[in-house]
């Protein structure tokens, strides 16, 4: 043992070597009537080293994490680098994209102008029959009146 009470690697006695805990029996298994919880089963209690530790980040070293930034690594299949060719293909992308809405965009206004067309049709055809059923009534009326006298 050291002064501060660690065990030390020099201090381990027989039957106690790197991997085990105190007694020679390997972490997780017990003695008979001697149970010793694992770091898993222990609670979290609030208490402990890390909390009560004051940490200055001015005074913290940069990793080359905190430069770059942990997301800025480049995805896997992805170019590193982009050249011209790059740029040119999805450019090529977007205009072949742009293309097709423009051509659905002047099949859509082909249908609105020909409902259009059908449109007006159908009205001109609509004020004619108006004036059929009103001749109609007219005439109707006429043929009640005379019917009376």
């Amino acid at each position: 043992m050291s002064r501060t009470g660690v065990m030390t690697s020099a201090g381990m006695g027989m039957g106690m070597g790197m991997g085990t805990m105190g007694g020679g029996m390997p972490p997780g298994t017990s003695r008979m009537g001697q149970s010793r919880m694992g770091t898993a089963m222990r609670v979290a209690g609030g208490v402990g080293v890390g909390l009560n530790t004051n940490v200055d980040v001015a005074n913290r070293p940069v990793t080359r994490e905190g430069m770059f930034g942990v997301g800025m690594k480049g995805a896997k299949g992805q170019r590193q680098v982009q050249d011209k060719s790059y740029y040119i293909g999805i450019l090529h992308a977007k205009i072949s994209q742009l293309e097709e809405e423009k051509n659905k965009l002047n099949a859509e206004a082909e249908k609105l102008t020909k409902y259009s067309a059908d449109n007006e049709s159908l009205q001109t055809k609509k004020n004619s029959m108006q004036k059929v059923v009103e001749e109609l009534r007219a005439e109707f009326k006429d043929q009640i009146g005379r019917a009376h006298v």
